[in-house]
């Protein structure tokens, strides 16, 4: 929500589209009003902008709700906004989602090892390195991502080497 400079009204925004469409809802309150009610002033003197009024009881500090009135509300800044100030996106700071599922991860791998060493250890009765669930698999993933590498990006440095003229074209007879 925010508050027109000009007037001193609420307001919201919403800001969407490839034109750089906008739409204000005004927020009137009367304390009398039992249904709200809405009214349309179109793109009047901006285009592209369109402009509602809502009056409602909802609109008056702490008339549909028994939370605490904010003491100051946003004031609207330069360009952006809409939807209260979020515009749609996530509350959420982007860097706490990838923290959250590397600490699953860690913790998941972590707990396969344990169990894993404990049921061939009690069950099977293995010892030392034949604990370690899968063990064949861990023991070979470094080759295997060397391998993948190689595979990879190998035909890339090949190519590069001989845009640079470092080598690694054709190849010379031995004479």
């Amino acid at each position: 929500m925010y508050i027109d400079s000009d007037t001193g009204n609420n307001y919201l925004q919403y800001d969407n589209g490839q034109d750089s469409r906008i739409t204000k809802v005004y927020l009137k309150c009367d304390q009398n009003a039992d249904s709200p009610s809405i009214t349309a002033d179109g793109d009047k003197d901006t285009p592209l902008t369109y402009i509602y009024h809502l009056t409602t009881k909802c609109a008056c500090p702490g008339g549909c709700s028994d939370r605490p009135v904010p003491s100051d509300p946003p004031t609207k800044p330069g360009g952006g906004g809409g939807g209260g100030g979020k515009s749609g996106k996530s509350s959420v700071a982007p860097g706490i989602i990838g923290i959250v599922l590397v600490i699953v991860m860690l913790i998941g791998f972590v707990t396969y090892f344990v169990i894993g060493a404990v049921v061939l250890n009690r069950k099977f009765e293995k010892e030392g390195k034949e604990m370690i669930p899968q063990k064949d698999l861990w023991f070979s993933l470094p080759f295997l991502v060397k391998d993948g590498c190689v595979f990879t990006f190998g035909p890339l440095v090949s190519l590069i080497r001989r845009k640079a003229g470092k080598g690694g074209g054709d190849y010379e007879n031995i004479k």
